[in-house]
């Protein structure tokens, strides 16, 4: 000690003494070694670390997710039980055996590795992560709206990296101009209940179905004035749609109700959110209870691929094969809300179509996910609406192959092709043209549907 304090005053400038090293410090006395300040400052580091990230999940939940908090609960795991080991052999109990500290470092520095590897190639991430970089729990009611829509008449960007679009929201928090209780006498008014493909993510505001089914039924019919309304909203399912219409949008007395019914809408929204049950008497929303393991599972892309893989589960923590108690609550519950829509529809004599449409997967195996035609026989009989079946229409025209024709040949690379051209790649969602595609395959149903309408009331 006293040969290095010579060496170091040796080198130090003028007036500068041993005890001066500390003079920022007074009040500490910092009697150890250079190794045991650094030990000290690495272990404030941590401390500050987990505080910060504390902070933010009692702020924002599970959004605090971030890729330095996959690598860092490797290493506040191994700092634990390193300290454990350690504590284990001073106190005599561990023998001579120290080696265990060892791999223990070796075993933690794999797994970071892995999950390292796992972020930058992006494997296990769940849809939001890959669209949005963070991690979202659909299970986080506590941020959900009665009306589960934008801000009303504001303006904002929707980025999902493939694309941005501009989004302009009308009094109701709808993605589209506002909308008149008075109805002209010529006009004919279609409203569209429905989700992300309703809304339109993916293409401009004026490049969404509704938006295109508009201006086509007006060019095929000048005598009347078309208004399609787009109440569609990313996330909804036809139980956002039926509190919505029912407590605000029936007041606009459409002639015609668009609703579309997806598997994702119970396999899901539903499964997730449940069904009318998760309005609340006190006017809160309660979504289903998720796993208690649910922030491990967002930490840790290395235990959750090892979760899904020995419990067989999906992004969403939930069995990728449904019980039977779960299939009959979710046909029952999806039915009860299309039931609610009906019931309110029949105040202004509406009649409702309810479109069936496939994802981009279903359409490449020609068969739904989820048995929609199940849901469809829940509903009342005597007033129940009439529905359209896309997926047949959607797999002819992408000239998919059949099932037993394997996944070579011309008619799957057709197939493929023509589905890049209508969706995006990564997020799914339809593209400008494929939002066109929608609407004309709809167009003959609707037309047929407001004709319908016409010769009833005639008679």
């Amino acid at each position: 000690e006293d040969s290095h304090t010579t060496k170091t005053e040796a080198h130090a400038p003028s007036g500068w003494s041993p005890d001066s090293r500390f003079r920022f410090f007074p009040e500490v006395n910092l009697k150890f070694s250079g190794t045991m300040t650094y030990r000290n400052l690495f272990r404030l580091f941590l401390l500050a670390y987990l505080c910060w990230e504390i902070y933010w999940y009692r702020r924002v939940g599970l959004y605090f997710v971030k890729w330095h908090t996959h690598l860092m609960l490797y290493f506040f795991t191994w700092y634990l039980l390193d300290g454990f080991l350690s504590l284990f052999y001073k106190s005599g109990l561990g023998g001579q055996n120290r080696h265990a500290r060892t791999v223990l470092a070796a075993v933690f520095l794999s797994l970071a590795v892995a999950e390292g590897f796992l972020l930058l190639l992006g494997i296990g991430k769940t849809y939001m992560e890959k669209m949005g970089g963070t991690y979202a729990s659909v299970y986080a009611s506590e941020y959900e709206s009665r009306y589960r829509t934008y801000p009303p008449d504001s303006v904002f960007v929707m980025d999902r990296g493939e694309f941005i679009h501009r989004r302009k929201t009308n009094a109701l928090g709808f993605a589209d101009s506002n909308w008149d209780t008075a109805k002209a006498s010529n006009e004919i008014r279609v409203m569209v209940l429905g989700d992300s493909f309703t809304e339109g993510v993916g293409a401009e505001q004026h490049e969404s179905y509704p938006a295109v089914l508009q201006r086509l039924l007006q060019q095929e019919d000048s005598l009347h004035l078309y208004k399609v309304m787009n109440a569609g909203i990313q996330g909804s399912d036809p139980c956002v749609n039926a509190v919505n219409f029912k407590e605000r949008l029936k007041v606009f007395r459409p002639d015609l109700i668009l609703q579309t019914l997806s598997s994702n809408d119970l396999l899901t929204d539903i499964a997730v959110k449940g069904g009318m049950e998760r309005w609340q008497p006190d006017s809160t929303i309660r979504f289903r209870p998720g796993p208690a393991w649910e922030p491990l599972f967002a930490m840790n892309l290395v235990f959750r691929l090892g979760i899904q893989t020995f419990l067989g589960l999906d992004e969403l923590m939930r069995p990728l094969e449904l019980q039977e108690t779960e299939l009959r609550y979710l046909k029952n519950a999806a039915a009860d809300c299309l039931n609610q829509s009906i019931e309110s529809a029949k105040d202004y004599n509406a009649r409702m179509l309810i479109l069936l449409l496939p994802n981009s997967g279903e359409i490449q195996e020609n068969r739904y996910f989820f048995p929609l035609d199940s849901v469809l026989k829940g509903l009342k009989a005597a007033e129940g609406p009439t529905k359209a079946d896309l997926l047949p229409e959607y797999f002819e025209m992408f000239k998919c192959p059949e099932e037993n024709a394997g996944h070579s040949g011309s008619n799957q690379r057709d197939c493929i092709g023509f589905l890049e051209k209508h969706y995006w790649p990564i997020d799914g969602h339809h593209n400008s043209k494929g939002y066109e595609l929608l609407a004309r395959i709809i167009l003959p149903e609707v037309k047929k549907q407001l004709q319908i309408r016409k010769r009833n009331e005639e008679h």
